[in-house]
């Protein structure tokens, strides 16, 4: 709930869509998959509570940024009719762009749209940044996660692009390189937050082991 909060607001057309309901099944089925195999493998508790908060996390992102869905092409069809909701590929490569633009309508619109689409950018990726190098030591590396995330961002960008643009062509979703931005540095503010705890515990740990 907290990230459909803070989701980045859009402008979809009356056509029928297919919400993020239709994650319930799969994601529990991910969640049985996932407990077996921890269980099947012997994993610490507090590492399969954690495996299974990425299971949920991965189920969130994608409801947040590919769903609702079209699914009525007669629909669409009709939407395409209509040249206000029928448009062109709303595509922004300029780093930056996006944002002062917003940061200018926030003036009209208030800031709290501004803060409610960036602040829900920002926080997209930081479960990933966060949750990644607890589970797997691979990724305590900053370049890593960076990369990770870059990934994601743009894995999500490029499905976005193929729905809006080459799919259902209608105004759907946005394709935006300050989203990717924004994405990215979240999930490194992540990462630091989980290489706080990580050395904090380190740290605690061995204040008890010098103890006489």
């Amino acid at each position: 709930m907290l990230y459909r909060f803070l989701g980045v607001l859009g402008s979809n057309p009356p056509v029928s869509f297919v919400t993020g309901s239709f994650l319930v099944y799969p994601t529990g089925v991910a969640l049985l998959a996932a407990a077996a195999w921890c269980s099947r493998r012997r994993i610490p508790g507090w590492r399969t509570f954690l495996i299974l908060s990425m299971v949920m996390y991965i189920s969130m992102v994608v409801e947040v940024t590919l769903f609702p869905m079209p699914i009525s092409f007669a629909e669409i069809a009709r939407v395409r009719s209509d040249p206000s909701l029928f448009i062109s590929p709303d595509i922004n490569l300029a780093p930056f762009r996006s944002i002062l633009i917003s940061a200018r309508g926030s003036e009209v619109q208030g800031r709290s749209i501004f803060v409610r689409n960036w602040l829900g950018n920002l926080l997209l990726l930081m479960p990933l940044g966060f949750l990644s190098p607890l589970i797997w030591n691979r990724f305590r590396d900053v370049w890593r996660v960076m990369s990770l995330c870059l990934a994601a961002s743009l894995s999500v960008e490029f499905l976005q692009f193929i729905g809006s643009f080459l799919v259902f062509r209608i105004r759907w979703k946005s394709v935006d390189i300050d989203d990717v931005m924004v994405n990215v540095a979240g999930g490194m503010l992540g990462f630091l937050l989980a290489l706080s705890l990580t050395n904090l515990g380190a740290a605690l740990r061995g204040g008890r082991t010098r103890q006489p």
